[in-house]
């Protein structure tokens, strides 16, 4: 025969967790009827604890906003039974709340009453807390709130959530069936629910409590059972002699004979929040991680056999966002990349665009956020550099010379009747007419084209140039050699030309009055070719034979 087993604990300790006591525990005893709801005519006597700076009564609350847990107590229970859940979640930044109504034995307690005491609590704080101007909580209280009960407090807590617009999500341990029938309830709760039980639970079995209400809540939600192995029901609260749980105790040793063995209180604490705290960090606190924790969690567990059985339907994806670029991301102005999320659905983007994919054309650093309508996840930035276009070049011409108004680092690509030519800043035309167009690069690679410029010659004899030239050898075989000397300081041009007034070797002398070049002719048909010195002042034309 099993044994059942009382283990009293005096020091309760948590093992596996930390507390980082980021809060103190402030306290709010209701010692008058100021939570009152008019639509029922009745006062909702409540215990309230809360993050503050300082511990205490009625201190200030610490700054921020906290989402709300409202706790429902079980059969006969005072809310002190469970002092190891508010010390436990108040300094993580939840707001503790727990209804001290309906806990007598006679009159006997009024389930559909306690239903609404944990329903109305749950709008009271989110609405009208939040927003009393004079209030302990104004502005302390984010949009988010967990129904949450034990025992009878759980199963009234599927009858304060039965088509309860106002909570964001469900938590119930060794929930107990109700009047009316909490079983009945959850076909209609609509927010995501844990159900939570102890294996050795003789008080409301699972299979005739929890699984049933389990069964009961709709696919269309996510839901959870998770079952605890060698889990008592009365382990759910502070486990801890001649406090307020030893009622629940005596009634479970009574009634019990025959089951176990059990673990023990603290041990059940520690696997409880391994469930719950990970639960809340993605429901009330919209944080991705905690999902992937309870998951990891529950699968752990039951590895190690720490739960005996879980059931649930949730098919979540916890987005993590990243981004990548369709092309480089420094590129020139008039480009453009395209940014894509590569997860997720509900992207909304740092330019402010809202989609998974953005085209960006200006310098800035971007980042998406997506959301899978509970929690989002941010992406590491991506930095987009854009580099202006160099101003768009203009041509001029000076005798039968054509310049660009733009000199620099810059590259150049000259096109003259729509052919390649010369990629200096400056470019002779030869003795043909028509059109020129020059392409200037910078450094960045980014370029600007001018605009046709249509020039007229009529010969490759220009007005003479006062310049004496020399030329050697003529007729030449393989290098021509070339003497300029002008009477003045003068950028020129010198270029060979064939009979046609082709270009076919350009070079670009700058700022003496003196030079000497060179060509290299060896691979020239024989024939007449023509030497030409022009700067803009005018040219002179040589002529010589290849041979």
């Amino acid at each position: 025969m099993k044994t059942y087993l009382l283990f009293w604990v005096q020091i309760f300790f948590v093992t596996g967790y930390c507390y980082s006591q980021n809060y103190a525990i402030g306290h709010h005893g209701q010692h008058n009827p100021d939570y009152f709801d008019a639509l029922r005519n009745r006062n909702v006597w409540t215990e309230v604890y809360y993050p503050a700076n300082t511990a205490g009564d009625d201190v200030p609350v610490a700054s921020g906003q906290f989402p709300v847990i409202v706790f429902g107590h079980g059969f006969t229970l005072q809310w002190s039974a469970y002092d190891y859940f508010w010390e436990y979640f108040v300094p993580k930044g939840y707001i503790c709340v727990f209804p001290r109504t309906e806990g007598g034995i006679f009159p006997a307690p009024n389930h559909g009453n306690f239903g609404g005491d944990l329903a109305f609590l749950a709008r009271l704080f989110t609405d009208s807390l939040n927003n009393q101007n004079a209030g302990l909580f104004y502005q302390h209280i984010q949009d988010k709130v967990a129904i949450m009960g034990h025992s009878m407090g759980g199963g009234c807590s599927f009858l304060a959530s039965e088509n309860n617009p106002d909570i964001t999500t469900m938590i119930t341990f060794a929930a107990a069936n109700t009047n009316p029938s909490s079983i009945n309830a959850a076909a209609g709760v609509s927010v995501p629910t844990l159900v939570i039980s102890g294996e050795e639970d003789c008080v409301a079995p699972v299979t005739q409590h929890q699984i049933p209400m389990y069964n009961a809540l709709p696919n269309t939600i996510c839901k959870y059972y998770v079952e605890i192995a060698q889990g008592s029901h009365c382990h759910f609260t502070n486990g801890v002699s001649g406090t307020a749980s030893d009622i629940c105790y005596t009634g479970e040793g009574t009634s019990c004979i025959g089951w176990g063995p059990f673990i023990t209180a603290a041990q059940q604490h520690d696997r409880t929040f391994r469930l719950i705290e990970p639960w809340l960090k993605y429901y009330l606190y919209a944080d991705c991680s905690g999902w992937s924790d309870f998951t990891a969690n529950v699968n752990s567990m039951t590895a190690n056999a720490e739960i005996v059985q879980e059931l649930h339907n949730c098919t979540i994806s916890v987005p993590e966002a990243t981004v990548s670029a369709s092309g480089s991301t420094t590129f020139c102005d008039g480009q453009s990349v395209t940014l894509s999320a590569n997860n997720g659905a509900n992207c909304v983007w740092s330019n402010g665009t809202n989609g998974c994919s953005t085209v960006v054309n200006t310098s800035g650093s971007y980042t998406v956020t997506v959301s899978n309508g509970t929690c989002s996840s941010t992406s590491s930035p991506v930095i987009v550099t854009v580099n202006p276009s160099p101003a768009i070049p203009v041509i001029t011409q000076s005798g039968n010379l054509l310049s660009v108004s733009l000199t620099g680092n810059y590259t150049y690509s000259w096109t003259i009747n729509g052919t390649a030519a010369g990629t200096a800043s400056t470019q002779s035309t030869g003795s043909v007419s028509g059109s020129a167009v020059v392409t200037i690069t910078d450094a960045n690679g980014c370029s600007s084209t001018s605009s046709p410029f249509n020039f007229t010659q009529s010969s490759v004899f220009l007005p003479a140039l006062a310049a004496e030239v020399s030329i050697s050898p003529n007729p030449v075989t393989g290098q021509l050699f070339a003497q300029i000397q002008f009477s003045e300081i003068s950028p020129v041009t010198v270029s060979i030309l064939d009979l046609q007034g082709k270009e076919l070797q350009t070079i670009l002398l700058e700022n003496q009055s003196e030079y000497s070049c060179n060509f290299i002719v060896e691979n020239y048909s024989n024939g007449m070719y023509f030497i030409q010195i022009q700067n803009k002042k005018g040219s002179i034309v040589k002529k010589w034979i290849k041979q």
